[in-house]
């Protein structure tokens, strides 16, 4: 596909629409779920397509899910995420089209506690209902890691180091 000037994030978010346009235009079923991973709006043009009842792309049975880890203004803040601030018109951009795709799409997996409230204080409008797979909703992804790694001590290991040589039989 071509594009004029379209910034990095809205070609992205439109090569993933036009990918799923061509694969229903050559017979394939509609996916049950299209998850998009953080992506600054990735889901976008997907999203509006479903919203608009695109004749292009058939979404009407498909769940549209989009995941938020750090959305580009809190990576862009001085102080939360370390960045410059705006720097131009594409900052303004990319918040628009993170917004509004988290707004369209069927579920948003927020990845922590503080970027939820992040973006509730700036009234992101994020589905609500009935959770996962029914009326559309947001869910606080679990953290699967321990917040701080604490290094086995030596005798917890109870490794023997000469049973730690390869024992192949070939």
């Amino acid at each position: 596909t071509r594009h004029y000037y379209l910034p990095t994030h809205l070609a992205h978010a439109f090569e993933a629409y036009a990918w799923l346009v061509d694969r229903n235009a050559l017979g394939a079923p509609p996916f049950g779920v299209v998850h998009f991973a953080d992506g600054h709006g990735l889901a976008y043009y997907t999203a509006l397509a479903k919203h608009q009842d695109s004749e292009l792309l058939d979404l009407r049975r498909t769940r549209l899910v989009g995941a938020t880890e750090q959305p580009h203004l809190w990576l862009a803040a001085p102080k939360g995420g370390g960045g410059r601030g705006l720097e131009s018109v594409d900052d303004l951009e990319i918040n628009f089209v993170e917004r509004s795709a988290a707004s369209m799409v069927d579920d948003v997996l927020v990845s922590s506690q503080a970027v939820l409230t992040w973006m509730e204080e700036r009234e992101w409008k994020l589905p609500a209902g009935g959770g996962c797979m029914g009326a559309g909703a947001t869910h606080l992804l679990p953290r699967l890691l321990p917040a701080r790694r604490t290094p086995p001590s030596p005798a917890s290991r109870n490794v023997d180091e000469d049973s730690s040589a390869s024992t192949d039989s070939r």
